[in-house]
């Protein structure tokens, strides 16, 4: 049975074939939902519809190209603002260069994905992550 996704193109809806990944995320985006989340952590109030900048789209902490997955533990809820800002930036530097208000929680929540891909012998491509938490002074 396949799993179609309705995605914007070209400012038109259009449906596609979900990938296999799909239900992992949309369980993710539930979880963050069912726990309380319901503003992006720059502080714009979530929108549900697909193509406002204030979408609700999840994250990756560890991007896919670094070997993250699709694990909840590596997926945070965002705006679609600030998941386009980010790019391929690395998740410290672009959460310490922005001005969120909770910055050593969401550093700590990177650290327990990279944690949990380590802890699951997952080898993860990360930019020296000791170098960037004495960077920014952090401990976490």
């Amino acid at each position: 049975m396949a799993v179609f996704l309705y995605v914007e193109f070209n400012k038109e809806i259009i449906m596609a074939l979900a990938p296999r990944n799909t239900k992992q995320v949309r369980n993710a985006k539930e979880y963050w939902i069912a726990r309380g989340q319901r503003r992006c952590h720059c502080g714009r109030q979530f929108h549900w519809k697909p193509g406002t900048r204030n979408f609700a789209t999840v994250e990756h902490l560890v991007p896919k190209s670094q070997n993250g997955t699709c694990a909840r533990a590596n997926l945070i809820l965002m705006c679609e603002g600030c998941n386009s800002k980010r790019q391929d930036t690395d998740w410290i530097e672009f959460v310490m260069e922005n001005d969120f208000p909770k910055k050593e929680w969401l550093v700590e929540q990177y650290v327990n994905a990279v944690n949990f891909f380590q802890q699951n012998n997952r080898k993860v491509n990360v930019k020296n992550l000791k170098k960037m938490l004495t960077k920014y002074d952090l401990s976490v």
